[in-house]
């Protein structure tokens, strides 16, 4: 079996944290995600009744992303000259945030600027998603 190589493959991420992760896990600028976060849910607070100061509130993200990459399962069994270890190389990127609560089945669309903040401080649980269902 050779290489494999994709681009532009789709997912999905489903993260479950509690309100206080979300607006305040920023190490760089606290208050700067909080207020942005902020600024976000209450222009869609009509569709949404929920008060955003009770930290112990789940809400789930949805982050659509896309993935592309390769990867070589390398080879072992051929003359030492030919071997060469796996390898594997992959880059995902956002394309959509959406944020649901317990209380809501409408979802709001998360801005891009928050979105892309929210991206790379979740990354690890985007990446443990199994794209090609393996």
């Amino acid at each position: 079996m050779g290489a494999t190589k994709w681009s532009g493959e789709p997912g999905t991420a489903n993260v479950i944290v509690q309100w206080d992760d979300l607006v305040e896990e920023d190490e760089e600028n606290p208050e700067e995600l909080r207020l942005l976060f902020l600024e976000n849910f209450i222009k869609e607070t009509n569709k949404i009744e929920v008060d955003p100061e009770d930290e112990f509130y789940e809400v789930t993200l949805e982050i659509d992303f896309e993935s592309s990459g390769y990867h070589d399962p390398g080879v072992y069994t051929a003359l030492p000259e030919n071997c060469y270890p796996e390898e594997h190389d992959e880059e995902r990127s956002l394309e959509k945030m959406t944020l649901y609560t317990c209380n809501h089945g409408e979802g709001i669309v998360v801005n891009e600027e928050l979105a892309e903040r929210l991206f790379d401080k979740y990354y690890d649980e985007v990446m443990e998603v199994d794209i090609f269902g393996g």
